[in-house]
């Protein structure tokens, strides 16, 4: 059997992997978007330097690489996060699902923590739970700060008084913020809009910010910028438009100051998850292509100070992002934006329910 035919043999039998259940807790289909893999570069030239394109790429190491390398990869042993990088960890967005599981998993590695959060009392539960549970060696310090509604030098200056003294080795930039529904880019209210770009793009910055000039001192750190499957290089997004563009930023973001800061011992990663489980993405279930918050963010800490800035860390994540990526555009695209248009059809359906309900609860609120 050729390898195109193998590779179509293999992908049809993964692409329509479902779990068992209603719509709401059924798996995507695997070239679903939205988790996290590895991306090759726009074209790259081989050895005879003839230009090649990113499907073709794909495809090579879908045969050399699946499944021995990533195995490897996959399976190696996770980093001595509080012998490598610093006693303190800090971890935004940590009161419900990634950035909840990965404060209670960076807590397991013995690293103290500073969460960060706009609830108060939602960011006590957390302290409490994680106290509770591993005991007074895990000290806890709570930052209490609405990222939507807070500018960049002053959440830079919050942070700086939060972590003074403290030897800080790790930050997750896990908070983020996306639209509910599917929705036209004219449809989305401004000021939603404007909170999904302060909290996605401003308070990851300025955060960074803040703590980079202590790792820096240091010579040790790691930085971890929780992406999104929406931006990988992998496909469109379409009505989820200003979500995307932010996640994008992250990833550029990510890159770069990987590279200004490769030198001086600091670790800089954007992973990139796909579907979880979690309250934003509605999915109540998890499967194997849709993984507990749990399960990714104990995949999400084996990749910390691996490879490149850009990483799928949970692996069936990893095969879909690789699949997408050999898949041209002109057949991703068209299904993408059927599979979103379907969304927001079930949105408004919804939507169109709770009015009619409410109307005729109280006649008179709909006067």
């Amino acid at each position: 059997m050729s390898r195109s035919a193998l590779f179509q043999e293999e992908f049809e039998g993964l692409a329509f992997f479902e779990s068992e259940g209603n719509e709401e807790n059924r798996s995507p289909p695997l070239f679903s978007p939205d988790d996290r893999g590895e991306t090759f570069g726009d074209a790259t030239a081989n050895d005879s330097g003839e230009v090649v394109s990113d499907a073709r790429e794909a495809g090579d190491w879908w045969c050399t690489r699946w499944p021995f390398g990533e195995e490897r990869r996959q399976t190696r042993p996770p980093k001595n996060l509080k012998h490598h990088y610093g006693s303190w960890a800090i971890v935004t967005g940590c009161t419900d699902g990634i950035g909840k599981a990965l404060a209670f998993q960076l807590a397991s590695k013995g690293l103290s923590l500073v969460l960060v959060g706009r609830n108060p009392l939602k960011l006590v539960a957390t302290a409490d739970a994680i106290r509770e549970k591993f005991g007074a060696q895990v000290e806890t310090r709570n930052v209490v700060i609405d990222l939507a509604e807070t500018s960049g030098e002053e959440i830079s200056k919050t942070m700086e008084d939060a972590i003074e003294g403290l030897d800080i080795g790790v930050l997750v930039n896990n908070a983020g913020l996306a639209y509910e529904g599917a929705r036209f880019l004219h449809e989305v209210d401004s000021e939603v809009a404007e909170s999904i770009i302060k909290v996605n793009i401003v308070a990851a910055t300025w955060i960074t910010k803040a703590v980079v000039p202590i790792m820096v001192k240091k010579k040790k750190g790691a930085i971890v910028n929780v992406g999104s499957g929406s931006y990988g290089g992998f496909c469109s997004y379409p009505l989820y438009t200003i979500y995307a563009a932010t996640k994008a930023y992250l990833t550029m973001f990510s890159r770069s100051i990987n590279l200004e800061y490769k030198k001086t011992g600091i670790d800089i990663q954007c992973q990139i998850p796909l579907f979880v489980a979690t309250k934003m993405t509605k999915f109540k279930r998890s499967s194997l292509f849709i993984p507990s918050a749990e399960m990714f963010s104990k995949a999400s800490l084996r990749w910390v100070g691996h490879d490149e800035h850009l990483c799928v860390p949970y692996w069936p994540h990893s095969l879909q992002c690789f699949v997408l990526k050999a898949l041209p555009d002109s057949f991703k695209d068209p299904y993408i934006f059927h599979y979103f248009l379907g969304m927001r059809k079930r949105m408004l359906l919804k939507d169109s329910k709770k009015f009619r309900t409410k109307v005729n609860n109280n006649p008179t609120n709909a006067m």
